[in-house]
């Protein structure tokens, strides 16, 4: 915007002067400045271009002027210009008005009150007010795309039904979505909701659920407008509608079981699998089509079909392959997608299994020096060996019985058909410990248990230890003492050898003389003799 003033020179009257008072002189003080003409109103003008706002003024007793512009759109400024007492003089001003473009409006004018005040230093002033009409040079395209669906063929009336609404605009501008739904006989729901501004030419969806409520047709009307109220129409304002048929749908039929193909399934361990065909039959009168959601109870993921839609029967088919046997919890579930619609069967199924359990070879303890018994806080060493007829993975589980953490081990390398597994262990007290080792190759079903279990005695023991004795004088003459009593039986028994062999010549018994002896007296006969 510039704005600008000119001070034009005095001239006669009549001219382009505007004053109709030729040669008058208003000299008296106090008289205040006159606006004698402004611009034609409705002055024209062009968003974005300067235009010439031109007036003439007179002051009779002042030669200067304060100027204010009030141009109407917020903008005001001022300025000051010197006159000629009593002298008619032409100003002008420059200006462009740039509004910004009102959402979904097309080439449209908007109005504008503008307002020149001119004051003399004795603060007297005057006024003028021009309205101008601008005209917004501008083109907006309208909405456009619309696309309105439903996501079902048939509709049920107690049904929650999903809506579908999209346009796009190409400037992006916010837009008002006006529902309208109708039963041909009246309009019994009106929906407006509002989507915000997005890039230009950016496809918008607005989706929505309605609930039709009575069975008949029914009219969906869609209105989209980029423009505010009350410019809402076209080419700012676009619609489309859909027919929808309201009727009551049936549930899907099922067959009664689900079949199974073999009718029961053994899983022959050599071959390592079984094959199991799983089946059922399902068919809808309303021609909806059928998802056909299976869970095999077994841990792994659902599987789904989907029909083609129609009123054909359905065979309905899934295989598993079985490794392993168990107890299966087979569910299906069978559904239109309606609320309500849905049909579930269940079947128990057996599956089993050749499997045969794992066995133990041998199970050990080793203790320090290969002896019976082990010390405490010294290591004790345990050779497990087991086997499997199959090579399964043998999972084991091992409680030394003292209260440490157990020892869990999955054993799956095979040599000679047999998987060894050597450990360890300390053991902190003198005590006898049952060690329990359980081991499984965690087949539920199959020939025989397949959970068992071993034990083990386990003896910590420290042995006493030799007593070591010191001895003085007396052990010394004690033993001495015990030393000679041999000797002196030897003595006896040499002194009692000859004196037998000396009475035996006299003719007498040893056993003789010890009766004379006693009569006689001792000594004498030892005297004699």
């Amino acid at each position: 915007m510039i704005l600008g003033y000119c001070a034009i020179l005095a001239e006669p009257l009549g001219g382009e002067d505007p004053s109709a008072d030729e040669g008058t002189a208003r000299a008296l003080a106090g008289i205040a400045p006159e606006i004698r003409s402004g611009p034609p109103e409705p002055f024209p003008a062009t968003s974005g271009v300067e235009g010439n706002y031109s007036f003439w003024v007179r002051d009779a007793d002042s030669t200067s002027l304060n100027l204010t512009w009030d141009w109407g759109d917020g903008i005001v400024e001022t300025s000051d210009m010197t006159i000629v007492a009593n002298v008619n003089t032409k100003i002008y001003g420059l200006h462009a008005y740039n509004p910004v473009p009102e959402q979904g409006r097309s080439n449209y004018n908007i109005t504008y009150n503008f307002n020149l005040t001119i004051e003399d230093p004795e603060f007297n002033l005057d006024y003028d007010i021009t309205v101008v009409s601008c005209l917004v040079n501008v083109t907006n395209g309208s909405p456009s795309g619309l696309a309105l669906a439903i996501n079902a063929t048939a509709v049920d009336p107690s049904e929650d039904v999903y809506i579908m609404a999209s346009a796009y605009d190409s400037e992006g501008e916010a837009l008002t979505w006006v529902f309208t739904f109708n039963d041909l006989v009246q309009d019994y729901r009106v929906l407006v909701s509002h989507t915000p501004a997005t890039a230009p030419g950016q496809r918008v969806w607005n989706n929505i659920t309605h609930t039709f409520g009575t069975v008949g047709q029914h009219k969906v009307t869609m209105n989209v407008s980029d423009a505010l109220v009350p410019y809402q129409q076209f080419p700012h304002n676009l619609s489309t509608k859909i027919d929808v048929e309201v009727s009551i749908n049936t549930i899907p039929e099922v067959s009664d079981t689900i079949a199974t193909d073999p009718s029961s399934l053994v899983v022959v361990a050599s071959i390592g699998y079984g094959l199991m065909n799983y089946s059922i039959e399902a068919f809808d009168n309303d021609g909806d089509v059928l998802t056909v959601t299976w869970n095999f109870g077994d841990g792994t993921p659902e599987v789904v079909n989907v029909s083609a839609g129609g009123t054909a029967t359905y065979f309905f088919v899934q295989t598993r392959n079985y490794t392993d046997g168990g107890i299966f919890n087979i569910t299906v579930n069978v559904t239109d997608g309606r609320v309500g619609h849905e049909t579930s069967l269940y079947r128990i199924v057996l599956v089993n299994s050749t499997n045969e359990p794992p066995s133990l070879v041998l199970a050990s303890p080793l203790y320090w020096g290969n002896g019976s018994y082990g010390a405490p806080n010294q290591t004790v060493n345990f050779t497990l060996v087991l086997t499997d007829p199959e090579q399964d993975v043998i999972s084991v589980t091992i409680d030394f019985g003292d209260g440490s953490p157990k020892l869990f081990v999955n054993l799956t390398e095979f040599v000679d058909g047999n998987a060894t597994y050597l450990f360890q262990h300390i053991y902190a007290e003198v005590k006898d410990y049952e060690v329990l080792i359980n081991y499984t190759d965690n087949k539920a079903y199959g020939r025989f248990n397949h959970y068992r279990n071993v034990s083990l005695m386990v003896k910590i023991y420290v042995p006493a230890p030799p007593i070591v004795v010191i001895w003085n004088w007396w052990d010394y003459t004690s033993l001495g003492l015990l030393a000679m009593i041999p000797v002196v039986a030897v003595v006896r028994w040499v002194i009692v050898g000859r004196r037998r062999k000396q009475l035996e010549r006299e003719g007498m018994t040893l056993e003789e003389w010890k009766l004379i002896s006693d009569e006689m007296g001792k000594q004498e006969m030892e005297k004699k003799y």
